[in-house]
């Protein structure tokens, strides 16, 4: 299911998801969905909160362990996944497949890419993240748009 970044705070009351993914190239817009999002599961308990930057030196298996270790401090936690490039490789696609079949319990996760192209769009992993969670896709605020977001913002 896709959800509005617009709307964002009106969507989520009410129901929390395990899964978002939070897409898109501008960043103040991104970092504002996942701070509503972060906000709103903080809101509903889920207090501790552990980020994973997938980088080209990130050990996919830290995903598989974090999922798996039980919580220290609280029974719901927040799992923040940034893959900047947007482009796990080979190793991380099948990990986050199983991950999203096998998504831990009492658990929110957020991943955070950047605007994924079409062949991304296609790819096994992206689809099995649009098929265990929501999906926020930040859009750039065009330039006829822009005066308004401004004012609104104001």
């Amino acid at each position: 299911m896709r959800l509005d970044p617009e709307h964002l705070a009106r969507q989520l009351d009410g129901s929390i998801a395990p899964l978002y993914v939070v897409l898109g190239d501008e960043l103040l817009l991104v970092m504002e969905a996942v701070d509503g999002i972060r906000a709103y599961v903080r809101g509903q308990g889920y207090t501790e909160r552990t980020i994973l930057t997938a980088d080209q030196r990130f050990d996919w298996v830290n995903l598989f362990q974090w999922g798996r270790q039980s919580s220290l401090f609280s029974e719901r936690r927040m799992l923040d996944l940034r893959i900047p490039s947007g482009k796990p490789g080979r190793e991380g696609g099948v990990a986050i497949e199983t991950f999203c079949r096998e998504l831990p319990r009492d658990t929110v996760t957020v991943v955070t890419l950047p605007e994924i192209d079409k062949q991304g769009r296609a790819s096994k992993w992206f689809k099995a993240l649009e098929q265990a969670g929501q999906v926020i896709e930040v859009k750039p605020v065009g330039r006829d748009r822009l005066a308004h977001w401004i004012k609104q913002r104001l």
